[in-house]
C-alpha cells in the first residue's frame, strides 16, 4: 500500500546542506582529522610490518645486531608519533563532529520551531 505522504529527499538534502554550508569550516576540519587518523592507522600497520621484516632479516643473519637495534629505535620513535597522531586525530574528529552536530541541531530548531514559541506567547497574551 503506497503512502500519500511521500518524502521529498531532494528538499530534505537541500535543507541539510544549507545548514551544513553555514558550518563548512567545522565539516572540513572534521574531514581533515579523519584523514589524519586513517593515515596514522595505515602507518601503524606499516611500522609493524617493518619490525617483522627486520626481525626476519636479523634472525636470518643478513642484518647486523647494531643496525637492527638502530632501526628498531627509529621505528619505536615513529610508532610513538603515530600513536600520538591517532589519539589527537580521534579526539579532534569527535570534538568537531559533536560541535557540528549541536550547531546544526540548533539551526534546525531555530528554523522550524522558532515560530511555535511566538505562537505560544501570542496565545498566552490573548487568553489572559
Amino acid at each position: 500500500m503506497a503512502s500519500k505522504n511521500k518524502v521529498d529527499w531532494r528538499f530534505n538534502m537541500a535543507v541539510f546542506l544549507g545548514f551544513l554550508r553555514r558550518h563548512w569550516l567545522l565539516a572540513a576540519g572534521a574531514v581533515f582529522f579523519l584523514i589524519i587518523k586513517e593515515l596514522a592507522s595505515i602507518a601503524q600497520n606499516y611500522l609493524f610490518k617493518m619490525v617483522v621484516d627486520d626481525g626476519t632479516l636479523f634472525t636470518g643473519g643478513s642484518l647486523s645486531k647494531a643496525l637492527f637495534i638502530d632501526q628498531l629505535w627509529f621505528i619505536v620513535i615513529l610508532f610513538g608519533g603515530v600513536v600520538l597522531a591517532l589519539v589527537v586525530g580521534q579526539w579532534m574528529f569527535m570534538h568537531l563532529v559533536n560541535r557540528l552536530e549541536s550547531l546544526m541541531q540548533r539551526d534546525l530548531k531555530e528554523r522550524f520551531f522558532a515560530h511555535s514559541i511566538c505562537l505560544a506567547e501570542l496565545f498566552c497574551e490573548h487568553s489572559a
